[in-house]
Protein backbone atom coordinates (compact mmCIF):
# COMPACT_ATOMS: atom_id res chain seq x y z
CA UNK A 1 0.00 0.00 0.00
CA UNK A 2 1.30 3.24 -0.82
CA UNK A 3 1.75 6.25 1.20
CA UNK A 4 2.80 9.49 0.85
CA UNK A 5 2.14 12.88 3.42
CA UNK A 6 0.86 16.22 1.82
CA UNK A 7 1.21 19.19 3.95
CA UNK A 8 -2.17 21.49 2.60
CA UNK A 9 -3.24 24.55 4.42
CA UNK A 10 -6.30 24.62 5.41
CA UNK A 11 -8.09 27.77 7.64
CA UNK A 12 -9.99 27.87 10.32
CA UNK A 13 -12.58 31.03 11.39
CA UNK A 14 -11.50 32.67 14.94
CA UNK A 15 -13.49 35.29 16.96
CA UNK A 16 -14.33 38.83 15.14
CA UNK A 17 -13.76 37.22 11.46
CA UNK A 18 -9.54 36.86 11.69
CA UNK A 19 -8.86 34.02 9.41
CA UNK A 20 -5.45 31.95 10.23
CA UNK A 21 -3.35 29.06 8.19
CA UNK A 22 -3.42 25.99 10.15
CA UNK A 23 -1.33 23.14 8.28
CA UNK A 24 -2.64 19.58 8.63
CA UNK A 25 -1.54 16.63 7.29
CA UNK A 26 -2.82 14.66 4.86
CA UNK A 27 -1.69 10.79 4.05
CA UNK A 28 -2.28 9.32 0.44
CA UNK A 29 -2.98 5.53 0.20
CA UNK A 30 -3.86 3.15 -2.73
CA UNK A 31 -6.91 1.41 -2.60
CA UNK A 32 -7.93 0.10 -5.98
CA UNK A 33 -5.63 1.52 -8.03
CA UNK A 34 -6.69 4.69 -7.15
CA UNK A 35 -4.86 7.38 -4.97
CA UNK A 36 -7.42 8.11 -1.61
CA UNK A 37 -6.37 11.09 0.50
CA UNK A 38 -6.30 10.45 4.51
CA UNK A 39 -6.95 13.41 6.99
CA UNK A 40 -5.21 13.32 9.91
CA UNK A 41 -8.81 12.33 11.62
CA UNK A 42 -8.65 9.33 9.78
CA UNK A 43 -11.13 10.22 7.16
CA UNK A 44 -11.23 9.63 3.49
CA UNK A 45 -11.50 11.60 0.64
CA UNK A 46 -12.49 8.90 -2.35
CA UNK A 47 -12.54 10.40 -5.34
CA UNK A 48 -15.29 9.40 -7.67
CA UNK A 49 -13.30 7.04 -9.80
CA UNK A 50 -12.99 4.93 -6.70
CA UNK A 51 -16.56 5.26 -5.60
CA UNK A 52 -17.95 3.94 -9.62
CA UNK A 53 -15.36 1.21 -8.41
CA UNK A 54 -16.46 0.09 -5.50
CA UNK A 55 -20.19 0.41 -6.37
CA UNK A 56 -19.31 -1.74 -9.50
CA UNK A 57 -17.73 -4.63 -7.61
CA UNK A 58 -21.57 -4.66 -5.29
CA UNK A 59 -23.08 -5.54 -8.60
CA UNK A 60 -21.19 -8.42 -10.03
CA UNK A 61 -23.18 -12.13 -9.39
CA UNK A 62 -22.62 -13.50 -5.36
CA UNK A 63 -20.86 -10.13 -4.62
CA UNK A 64 -22.35 -8.67 -0.92
CA UNK A 65 -22.04 -4.67 -0.04
CA UNK A 66 -20.44 -6.29 3.58
CA UNK A 67 -17.79 -8.37 1.32
CA UNK A 68 -16.49 -5.16 -0.63
CA UNK A 69 -16.47 -3.04 2.04
CA UNK A 70 -14.98 -5.37 4.81
CA UNK A 71 -12.02 -6.09 1.33
CA UNK A 72 -11.14 -2.06 1.54
CA UNK A 73 -11.56 -1.50 4.80
CA UNK A 74 -14.62 0.39 5.26
CA UNK A 75 -18.18 0.70 6.66
CA UNK A 76 -20.84 -1.48 4.57
CA UNK A 77 -23.44 1.14 5.42
CA UNK A 78 -20.86 4.10 3.79
CA UNK A 79 -20.53 2.22 0.63
CA UNK A 80 -24.36 1.41 0.99
CA UNK A 81 -24.84 4.85 0.77
CA UNK A 82 -23.22 5.40 -2.23
CA UNK A 83 -25.10 2.34 -4.01
CA UNK A 84 -28.21 4.03 -2.62
CA UNK A 85 -27.23 7.56 -4.53
CA UNK A 86 -26.09 5.84 -7.78
CA UNK A 87 -29.42 3.98 -8.45
CA UNK A 88 -31.25 6.93 -7.72
CA UNK A 89 -28.88 8.87 -10.10
CA UNK A 90 -27.68 11.48 -7.22
CA UNK A 91 -24.00 9.77 -7.48
CA UNK A 92 -22.94 9.51 -11.31
CA UNK A 93 -20.04 7.90 -12.70
CA UNK A 94 -18.57 8.77 -15.73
Amino acid sequence: MARAFLRVPLYCKLAKDIVVGVHRELRMESVAGHEVLIGADGNRRWPDEVKGHLVAETLVPGATVNEVARSFSMGPNHLSEWCRMSRERKLVFA
